[in-house]
């Protein structure tokens, strides 16, 4: 697969002459990029000496590490003298980036609370709302009158609410505000689905 311009190559030239290295380039289709990754993990042999895996720790890489397919990277995360960047790594990050007591891969760190939902100050003037909302019922209201209080002015009903794109991340936020855990919780001593609980039928209840 090709990169998918001229702006890629050069940020792979700046990448190879800061670390002095000649790179030989992988890319897999999204669609396929899992299975293949699977493939990859077996044949230890020939596998590539860096591997981006598209998300968290799964079966196929634990799997992998418990062979000892991959380095322990422990002591170069914690060489804050040789790494001071990557040593700011957060330690419940690592935590998911480690088996068996050994942390075998870099993580792609994110601020841990960088979702949220954004207003317009404007429309929530136009419809008499002067502070920020502070509870659920205060958003439903809020988001109740850009969609049927003309916050635009222009006497056509042709506002929304909430808009959201085909990622999901803004319903995950809001299952938060109502207890929602992260994809699994325990209860009763077992691991559950986030999405068969009675908090994520009570979020989805409210979206709707």
């Amino acid at each position: 697969t090709e990169f998918a311009n001229d702006n890629s190559d050069k940020v792979i030239q700046a990448y190879e002459d800061y670390t002095n290295t000649t790179v030989e380039w992988r890319l897999e289709a999204n669609d396929t990029y899992k299975d293949k990754f699977g493939l990859t993990l077996m044949d230890k042999d020939n596998m590539p000496m860096i591997l981006t895996a598209s998300g968290a720790l799964d079966a196929n890489i634990v799997d992998a590490a418990k062979k000892g397919a991959f380095w322990d990277l422990s002591s170069y995360l914690q060489d804050s003298e040789s790494y001071p960047n990557l040593s700011q790594a957060n330690e419940n990050v690592l935590k998911g980036l480690t088996v068996d007591g050994q942390i075998i891969g870099i993580p792609r760190t994110r601020a841990i609370g960088r979702y949220g939902l954004a207003y317009r100050t404007d429309w929530a003037e136009a419809v008499g709302i002067t502070e920020p909302p502070k509870t659920i019922e205060d958003v439903y209201n809020m988001l109740y009158a850009f969609t049927y209080d003309d916050p635009d002015g222009n006497g056509v009903d042709d506002t929304y609410g909430l808009e959201l794109c085909k990622y999901t991340g803004p319903l995950d936020v809001i299952q938060t505000w109502f207890g929602c855990g992260n994809e699994w919780v325990e209860q009763d001593g077992k691991l559950v689905p986030v999405h068969q609980t009675a908090e994520y039928k009570e979020a989805l209840q409210w979206m709707r």
